[in-house]
């Protein structure tokens, strides 16, 4: 069997094997015949294409022998005298364009038939299988410019279906991030304009829509002299009088109603046993069984958040819903943020106001103003009310990976959650490492208490046996010796891979640590590609294009084909939400070792200020912007940050997370010259008189609320002046009535 791949650099397979097509003329030659597959190409055609109209006089003569080393190459029968030419016998399964545009009918079929799910899950297929531009090796010959134009148009039709499936399975607010990297490169799609406004509306952001439509308009004008096309007028219409046929519902599907099938990362290798395992908790749990926890627990590459997405894409398949999110070790100052990003993952179904008021201050976007936690049982209700609603409709999972990370008020939550819905068709499945488990001590205190209350199950991920190894390793190093693999990496299928990638590559790997093989990985990557991997190390968790192209100051659409390249490469991969992330946290972490410690000071200072500078009207991202802030030794949009991130601790009564955000920032206040400091540490200080926070010295605070004033003063600083007078008297009249009501004694360190 021959494969032969065009949507990108060519290459051919023959039995599981590269195949070299030859010279240039050569591989001109057989793309020529791909092109024109299933028809008979004249010699004389031949030709004139090879040689551009000039050809030697031996043309016909090299021709031949180009036609006798490609039948070499490729196999008896593959290219076929017919009549004054030649044709290529080749399977349409074995060509990758035709997969493709046979994957792109099916989703529209899906599509159509409102099966968004399939639909998502055919275009994905589809979409992967393009490396790069189409019949790039040939892209300047008048032989392949009408079939280059085509495929580039039918890969633009298959985005679109891809996003209009998303939006069919109600992942509006997720889709968002893509478009301003899309529209980057098809700028005149008006169908891409379309879904953009659909998307911002049915997220709750109408002026958003509005603002998207003129941009179109906009740009129609001023580059093709027309305006927008009858659909998107009329998408704007409704926009603007709210029409109800906008909003969301869930389509009618085959086996229930749910998210979009969930992207898998790959076949799933040797864990049969887990996976029974996994499966008999869910359906158990959305029976009559206990229901609970189940946590998979392994060390880091054994293959954990592969069986979570098994268990995700089994749920969707029984038309069940699957929240999920994760946590992060580079988190501070983001309370409750995996349970963010979990109840964002799914679609929500309407909700009671009071449901919906309770939960805006986890998801703001529920509510036109602001709204702060003032009782974090309410908050914990919400969140079970939630859920419950969505079990009404058919089982629910809760996914969260990585919980060795979480923060102490998604633990607590998590906690609440799992006793209070065990047994009512919600089940909660979990990963963490072995090894560091114990080191956060409010998740090992959760995972004690389930324990003993029996609601808890502990399922170990170990080594993968030898022959499973060979499975895996097989179709990228076909002679390795899978013993020997398995030897060395323990059964760890992630040291596996990278293993058998070093042998493919001929390199002997077997003796070498996972941060060497990935780091020569990643040393072969292109000069474009290499930039972008220490901004993405730097970032740690998942980031979208746009802020990535600000961090580096290029534009979006210049960091297309570097992304593709590390996608191909298994650096990165594409989230549900339209964001970039390392393909495992090991890959990200060998790549951040390779960075010197001067140029961490310079990505993370340069990141700490794009976010600083971003649109974030929650203050979500200041945390974020703080840390990097701090790595780059940037003191004044860290304590500015600071400022920020702790005050949206206090309105989720993070409490903890608040008092090391306000340390953080004090740090660096001190840091700057008085004109900076003054006003910065006086917020920071008003902060710490919070009636929950821990004040262990008031005495100290009044002294440093009088020091603030005195350097006012005498630098003429009003503003500065104003809030520091402020703190003294809330400091000097409320320190010992405030401190009677704090956590810890004013006595006590």
């Amino acid at each position: 069997m021959v494969e032969f791949r065009i949507l990108g650099p060519l290459e051919v397979v023959r039995d599981g094997r590269a195949v070299e097509p030859g010279s240039p003329k050569q591989r001109a030659l057989l793309l020529n015949l791909l092109v024109h597959h299933g028809q008979v190409v004249s010699r004389d055609r031949l030709i004139d294409d090879l040689w551009a109209g000039s050809p030697p006089a031996t043309g016909l003569g090299v021709l031949q022998n180009y036609v006798s080393q490609l039948r070499k190459a490729l196999g008896p029968g593959a290219v076929l005298t017919r009549g004054p030419g030649y044709v290529l016998d080749v399977d349409p399964a074995d060509l990758d364009s035709i997969r493709f545009e046979r994957l792109v009918e099916e989703a529209g079929a899906a599509l159509r038939a409102g099966d968004p799910a399939e639909a998502v899950e055919a275009v994905r297929r589809g979409l992967a299988l393009w490396r790069g531009p189409a019949l790039v090796d040939v892209a300047g010959e008048p032989f392949a410019g009408a079939e280059i134009a085509r495929l580039s148009e039918l890969r633009a039709a298959a985005v679109e279906t891809e996003l209009e499936a998303e939006l069919a399975a109600g992942r509006h607010r997720d889709v968002i991030g893509r478009f301003e990297a899309l529209l980057a490169d098809y700028p005149l799609r008006e169908r891409l304009w379309w879904l953009l406004v659909l998307a911002l509306y049915r997220s709750g952001r109408q002026a958003d829509a509005l603002r998207a439509y003129q941009r179109a308009r906009g740009r129609l004008r001023d580059e093709l002299g027309i305006d927008p096309g009858v659909e998107l007028r009329e998408l704007e219409s409704a926009v603007l009088r709210q029409d109800p046929a906008l909003d969301w519902r869930p389509p009618e599907r085959r086996g229930g109603t749910g998210p979009p099938a969930r992207r898998l990362t790959g076949p799933l290798f040797g864990r049969a046993e887990e996976r029974d395992t996994l499966l008999r908790f869910l359906d158990a749990a959305a029976g009559d069984g206990p229901g609970g926890l189940l946590l998979l627990v392994g060390e880091p590459g054994i293959g954990k958040t592969r069986l979570l997405e098994e268990a995700g894409a089994h749920l969707e398949e029984r038309g069940g819903v699957a929240a999920a999110g994760r946590a992060y070790d580079v988190e501070i100052g983001r309370p409750y943020g995996a349970w963010m990003d979990a109840l964002r993952s799914v679609p929500l179904p309407p909700l009671p106001d009071a449901v919906r008021r309770d939960l805006a201050p986890l998801l703001p976007e529920l509510s036109a103003e602001r709204i702060d936690l003032d009782d974090a049982g309410r908050l914990y209700d919400a969140v079970a009310a939630l859920l419950t609603q969505l079990a009404e409709r058919g089982p629910v999972v809760v996914l969260l990976d990585d919980v060795h990370w979480l923060d102490e008020p998604s633990a607590a939550l998590l906690h609440f959650a799992v006793r209070r819905l065990a047994g009512r068709d919600v089940a909660f499945v979990a990963t963490a490492r072995s090894g560091e488990l114990d080191d956060n001590v409010a998740c090992r205190r959760v995972v004690e208490a389930l324990r003993r209350d029996d609601v808890l199950t502990e399922l170990p991920v170990g080594p993968l046996a030898v022959s499973t190894i060979a499975d895996l390793t097989r179709p990228i190093a076909p002679d390795a010796d899978p013993v020997r693999i398995a030897r060395a990496s323990n059964g760890n299928p992630l040291l596996a891979l990278e293993m058998a990638r070093a042998l493919a590559r001929g390199d002997d790997p077997l003796s070498s640590r996972l941060d060497g093989l990935i780091a020569d990985r990643l040393g072969r990557l292109s000069e474009d590609a290499a930039t972008l991997v220490p901004w993405l190390a730097a970032f740690a968790r998942g980031i979208d294009a746009a802020l990535l192209a600000e961090a580096v100051e290029a534009e979006a659409t210049d960091l297309f084909a570097p992304l593709g390249e590390l996608e191909r490469h298994g650096v990165i991969r594409p989230g549900d939400d339209g964001t970039y992330g390392f393909s495992h946290d090991l890959v990200r972490d060998a790549a951040y070792r390779r960075i010197s410690a001067p140029r961490r000071v310079v990505l993370h200072g340069r990141i700490g200020r794009v976010l600083d500078g971003a649109a974030d009207p929650d203050d979500a991202l200041a945390a974020d912007a703080a840390r990097h802030a701090d790595a780059g030794r940037d003191s004044a949009t860290c304590a500015a940050a600071c400022v920020r991130a702790a005050r949206r601790c206090l309105r989720l009564l993070a409490y903890e997370a608040a008092e090391e955000l306000i340390e953080l920032g004090r740090t660096h206040a001190r840091r700057l010259p008085p004109p900076g400091r003054v006003r910065l540490e006086a917020q920071l200080l008003h902060l710490l008189l919070h009636p929950a926070l821990r004040l262990r010295q008031p005495g100290d605070l009044v002294g440093d609320a009088t020091e603030l004033c005195a350097e006012a003063q005498r630098i003429g600083d009003t503003g500065g002046l104003t809030v520091s007078l402020s703190l003294l008297a809330r400091s000097t009249t409320g320190a010992g009535a405030t401190c009677r009501g704090r956590r810890h004694s004013c006595s006590g360190p």
